[in-house]
């Protein structure tokens, strides 16, 4: 199987290293997460940062998204997860779920569940 990659956008903004992607609650957007402590929005069409941002306590390690409730959701460095809607620009949870990090974060729509490690 031949598989090709090309670059197609580069997205400016973090000051620091981005740890996680995610898909956005609108087809053409990603969620990033980094060590600046910011959670960003980005439009896939144009490559520009979208309206959308957020400033966390600690790390973004993950983060996942539950379109149909207009949720992000962001696993940090300190093991909480925060649940932010970023429509009407605010968290709307936050849960210290595990002692350290939360790596992972996935969300299946058809069980409509949160998996998170």
């Amino acid at each position: 199987m031949r598989i090709e990659a090309t670059k197609k956008n580069t997205f400016s903004g973090h000051r620091g290293p981005i740890y996680t992607i995610s898909r956005g609650i609108v087809n053409d957007e990603i969620v990033s997460g980094s060590s600046d402590l910011m959670i960003g929005t980005w439009s896939l069409t144009t490559g520009k940062a979208s309206s959308f941002s957020a400033e966390m306590p600690t790390h973004i390690i993950a983060l996942s998204s539950i379109p149909e409730q207009n949720l992000i959701v962001a696993g940090t460095s300190g093991g909480t997860v925060h649940f932010l809607d970023p429509v009407q620009a605010k968290e709307i949870k936050a849960e210290k779920y595990f002692d350290a990090q939360v790596f992972e974060l996935n969300y299946s729509p058809k069980h409509k569940l949160l998996f998170a490690s």
